[in-house]
């Protein structure tokens, strides 16, 4: 299994593909138990509102996602795309610190989040491009540990999320440490 593991690094760029898969799923879930708290405790939005400010930005993310998505298999510029998304998610939820208007707020969010969640999509169409180019036996196995690594991502990021907010003491210091986190992913993956 370890012989399996390491040849799995013989594939170009997929230490890097490990880190920002990590960092994203990490990242989000950072933020993801905490965001319906923030949005109603810290910016008095309603349950309703707040349930109309997921969807709106959700769409987004899909809508987007179409438009990238058929833009990335023409062009072949992945790597620009993916930086691209992982600064414009960072600035998505750096607004979330910088207004608490409503409307704004959605459009900024629904804007920049929606752009940004064309990253992990972009993430692995770039590694399986990766794999197939490489001379490895073991592309699934490839794309199926990055998945995996996703998943451990999501299971510590909300302790990750935990210790932040007891350290900082505010909401605010969760979306502000996935800022840093989707930027840190962008940097590496300049």
């Amino acid at each position: 299994m370890y012989t399996r593991v390491k040849q799995l690094f013989a594939i170009k760029g997929y230490r890097l593909f490990v880190i920002c898969v990590l960092l994203v799923g990490t990242g989000i879930s950072i933020t993801l138990p905490y965001l319906a708290l923030y949005c109603t405790k810290e910016l008095g939005m309603s349950a309703g509102a707040f349930g109309v400010f997921t969807a709106v930005s959700s769409l987004s993310g899909v809508v987007a996602n179409t438009f990238i998505g058929k833009y990335s298999d023409r062009k072949q510029d992945r790597k620009f795309i993916i930086i691209l998304a992982t600064v414009s998610s960072a600035l998505g939820y750096t607004s979330y610190l910088l207004f608490d208007n409503y409307l704004i707020l959605l459009i900024i969010v629904s804007f920049f989040s929606g752009l940004g969640a064309a990253a992990m999509p972009q993430i692995y169409a770039y590694a399986q491009e990766s794999a197939n180019e490489s001379n490895s036996d073991d592309k699934t196995f490839a794309m199926s540990t990055l998945r995996t690594l996703v998943s451990l991502g999501f299971l510590i990021g909300p302790l990750f999320g935990t210790i932040i907010l007891g350290a900082v003491g505010t909401l605010s210091g969760d979306f502000r440490h996935f800022s840093y986190n989707r930027i840190s992913c962008a940097t590496i993956s300049a």
